[in-house]
Parts: structure tokens; C-alpha cells; sequence
């Protein structure tokens, strides 16, 4: 079992010509850094038992990490990518990439992970490809010994890689459903509940470490006479505008919301 690697490697890192949309594809998923999930805890577990693998994972390539969203057999939660076999597999999104004995591959007879503890020898991932033929990870069986692969094997792993897909994509719409909810359809910042939702988080971790927050209210003068002189378009143009200036002037770690007072 993998349980630590703080090796640092000397070696170039292949990087895809998209790496920079690529990358930008991987961080829209919302996946990055987020706690365990039965979908992907199940898919990887079954990917192990049907391989007969002690190793398998479902892993997010970042900019210079390799996340592991599930895996077994490892305990270790991120490698460097530059150690991180599927930072080759990445390279071919049409193709997994099949290393029959790692100790025989010019790409990684020298890998600290082969060449040292825990000595692996055997690789076979598949390239996670969304919609527009980004690459945003893995799902890789790995081996401490020399494995053949067959090619039904090869096909079931694929298959492996369009159900991770689909759960990837329903996590994907489950955030941006909820960034929906807590959005104002008019000018496109948070609503009451996102304010609601912070301030309370807020406010308890002000009482609980004795710091402060700021709270800043607006409103807006002769609101009222520009819906009833120009209607409820001017009015929404107002708001939208209004809102766009004050996003160019909050910080990092800033909330700005629409509280949405009804106008008397």
C-alpha cells in the first residue's frame, strides 16, 4: 500500500497543448478538494475487485497535482504530477495507456514509485474526456507485479471511465443547481439565501474566535420613481448596472448580494 511520496523527481512532465483550457475544464467540475462520495467510493472499489487490482483510483489531473477524488490501496490523498503515471495518460484522450511492466518502460523504469517503495510494476488507465475532448483525469488500476491486460479488460476499464463521466457531470449540475438557487436571476449575484447562508457562518465564527466581520447595507435613493417614469425595464437596467459597478470594487473573500426589499 502507497502511504507517503515526498520524492522530489527530476524530470520534464508532459503537458497537452490544451493545458490551459484543460486545467480550466478540470476546476468548472467543482471536484477538486471535496469529501469522499459513495458514487465514486463504489465505482472504484468494483474497478478493483473486477481487475482483481489492489490499487485503483478515479483521480483529477490540477495544474501540478494529481487529486484522487476515490481510491484503494493508497492512502496518501495527492501525488506531484510530475510522479503520476497518469500524467502521461492524459496525453491521449482517445487512448488508455496499458504499461504491462513499468520496470520495462523507458517512461518509468526510473519513477520512485517503481524504482523504490511500494515498487509498482503494473498501469492501466483511462483518460476522463468531457464534452469538449479535455482531459480532466483518470480512472487507473495499478499493480506491485507485472499484469497482462486483455483487450476485454481494456474495454471494461473504458466503460469504468464513461460511468465516473456521468457521475462527474451529475456533480457538476448538483453544484451549479444549488449556485442557481442562491443566485438573483437579475443581476447575477447571490440572493438573500446566499446572504442569509454566509452572514449565519459568519457571525458564529466571529462569536466562537472573538474576531469581527463587516456588514455594509445599501439602498437606493428615488429607486421607486425610475420604475414608475421609465417602467420595470429601466428599473432592472438600474439594478443590473448597480451591481456590476459594485462587483469591480469588492475584494477576495468578499459577498456582495441582492437582498431584494420590496419597494413601497
Amino acid at each position: 500500500m502507497l502511504k507517503e511520496c515526498s520524492v522530489v523527481v527530476d524530470q520534464q512532465c508532459p503537458l497537452p497543448n490544451n493545458e490551459t483550457q484543460r486545467v480550466a475544464a478540470v476546476r468548472s467540475y467543482h471536484i477538486l478538494d471535496t469529501a469522499p462520495s459513495l458514487e465514486f467510493e463504489a465505482l472504484t472499489r468494483i474497478a478493483s475487485h473486477t481487475f482483481d487490482m489492489p490499487i485503483a483510483v478515479v483521480a483529477m489531473m490540477d495544474k501540478e497535482r494529481l487529486w484522487f477524488k476515490s481510491k484503494l490501496g493508497l492512502e496518501v490523498e495527492q501525488l506531484d504530477r510530475k510522479v503520476a503515471f497518469c500524467a502521461h495518460t492524459i496525453m491521449s484522450p482517445k487512448e488508455p495507456l496499458i504499461v504491462h511492466d513499468l520496470l520495462e518502460d523507458d517512461r518509468f523504469m526510473a519513477n520512485p514509485l517503481v524504482a523504490n517503495a511500494p515498487h509498482l510494476r503494473f498501469y492501466a488507465g483511462v483518460p476522463l474526456v468531457d464534452e469538449h475532448d479535455l482531459v480532466l483525469g483518470t480512472i487507473a488500476v495499478i499493480d506491485s507485479k507485472p499484469r497482462t491486460f486483455t483487450v476485454l479488460q481494456k474495454e471494461t476499464l473504458c466503460d469504468f471511465a464513461v460511468l465516473v463521466m456521468t457521475a462527474l457531470q451529475s456533480h457538476r449540475n448538483a453544484v451549479e443547481l444549488k449556485e442557481l438557487a442562491m443566485t438573483d436571476y437579475l443581476t447575477g449575484i447571490p440572493n438573500r439565501a446566499k446572504f442569509d447562508s454566509v452572514n449565519a457562518a459568519e457571525m458564529a465564527r466571529a462569536i466562537s474566535t472573538g474576531t469581527h466581520y463587516s456588514l455594509i447595507c445599501m439602498d437606493l435613493n428615488g429607486f421607486k420613481q425610475v420604475n414608475d417614469q421609465f417602467g420595470h425595464p429601466a428599473g432592472d437596467e438600474v439594478l443590473y448596472e448597480v451591481a456590476h459597478r459594485l462587483t469591480q470594487q469588492t475584494h477576495e473573500g468578499d459577498l456582495l448580494a441582492r437582498l431584494g426589499i420590496p419597494v413601497k
